[in-house]
Parts: C-alpha cells; structure tokens; sequence
C-alpha cells in the first residue's frame, strides 16, 4: 500500500505543477509552457495506469477522489485557455478584415 501512495503523492504533486504551469501561461510562454504540461499529463496517467494494474481500481476508487477534484480544476484551466486563445483569434481575424477592407478603399481612391 505505501507503493500506492507514493503514486498517488507523485500525481497530486504533477497535478499541482500543471496547474500552476496553466496559470502562469501566456502568449509568450505558450511554446514552453504547453508542452511540459502535456508531457506531466501524461505522466499522470501513466502513473494512475501503472497503480490499477499494481494495486487495482477499487483501491484506486477510494484514494483518487481529491486527485479527480484536481484533474477537474485542470480540465477547466484548459477550457479558459482555449476560450481565450479564441476571443485572440476573432480579434485578429477582426483586425485583418478590416485591413484589407482598407486597402481595398485606399487602391480605389487610387483610380
């Protein structure tokens, strides 16, 4: 049992670096940032398949209901991340319609 819960320590641990990783991300950092999140994610689960097969699901069951509470708190940063990353990219089609409108009036007040 204590194999169990160094596992379960290990991804509380990789859960709460994600998460701050997550809040700390920005347009600058996304390049950095996002991969090692995506690369403890799955370490994450690498570690949650490895104690099923070791200690099986009913034992995993019982001590995952705090690490399920955070993987959820995760899944919703990525959720806001994504809608940001969104309004960004309207905002920016935005900006290049209106851009070439212009330079479209700018090549007909030309003629």
């Amino acid at each position: 049992m204590i194999g169990l819960q160094n596992k379960i320590k290990s991804m509380h641990q990789l859960l709460f670096q994600i998460g701050e990783s997550l809040d700390n991300l920005t347009f600058d950092s996304f390049d950095i940032v996002f991969p090692k999140a995506l690369a403890a994610i799955k370490k994450v689960h690498h570690l949650r398949s490895e104690a099923i097969v070791e200690f099986g699901n009913d034992s995993i069951k019982m001590l995952e209901k705090e690490l399920f509470s955070n993987a959820k708190l995760i899944e919703n940063k990525f959720d806001n991340i994504v809608k940001v990353f969104l309004d960004e990219e309207k905002k920016l089609e935005k900006e290049l319609v209106s851009t070439l409108q212009n330079k479209k009036l700018t090549v007909y007040k030309k003629v």
